[in-house]
């Protein structure tokens, strides 16, 4: 704490739900609650007065695949979770449980491993098959456009809790170094289709 207090998770606050093993991550809720990922797969929310221990108390929670990489609370506060195997899922408060969305809004790969959002609300995914900016509201809600490297990136599978977010600029981390880039200043292309009937078979018969 600030004043020099200190406080450890020990084998005494298993009997309160909170973990006392391996964290491989955590991100604060407001200021009122942690939640963390642990080494046995799970993810514990940990809620009460951050300045009285004494009144913490943990909830374990598990994910369709439960091997949560990353955390991250979006401005409008909901918790999302990217994991090795089941991709990005989403804390519902409805039903008090985390549900997979990787397939629903047709993400690349099965792994999410970093999570960040631009000025305009977008999530960027690190993933294992590309870089992914997902719409999450207005209009063009869940619209995914994946960059690759046939889009000039460096590589296609970008590492674990390797992002950081300043001054509008994003950061990613992946094998073959860091990707840096203003999401502002990507354009959109639009390219009008038309639909053209070139042949038509019925029973693989023209």
């Amino acid at each position: 704490y600030r004043d020099g207090r200190e406080c450890v998770f020990g084998n005494t606050w298993k009997s309160k739900g909170i973990p006392t093993g391996e964290i491989t991550n955590l991100v604060i809720e407001n200021d009122t609650s942690l939640w963390m990922a642990t080494g046995e797969g799970e993810v514990v929310h940990v809620s009460g007065n951050l300045e009285m221990p004494d009144d913490l108390r943990g909830k374990s929670y598990k994910l369709p695949v439960n091997l949560p990489l990353c955390f991250f609370i979006d401005r409008v506060g909901r918790i999302w979770v990217g994991t090795e195997g089941g991709g990005l899922c989403l804390y519902n408060a409805r039903t008090d449980c985390f549900e997979s969305v990787h397939h629903r809004y047709n993400l690349p790969g099965d792994m999410v491993g970093s999570i960040e959002e631009d000025g305009f609300g977008n999530l960027w995914l690190g993933t294992n098959c590309g870089l992914a900016r997902l719409t999450v509201t207005g209009e063009k809600k869940g619209r995914v456009r994946t960059f690759s490297v046939a889009d000039g990136l460096p590589d296609n599978f970008f590492n674990p809790r390797a992002s950081y977010s300043k001054d509008g600029n994003l950061y990613f981390g992946c094998s073959r170094g860091v990707v840096m880039f203003d999401p502002a200043a990507i354009e959109e292309t639009a390219v009008n289709l038309m639909p053209r009937i070139t042949d038509i078979q019925v029973d693989g018969l023209s």
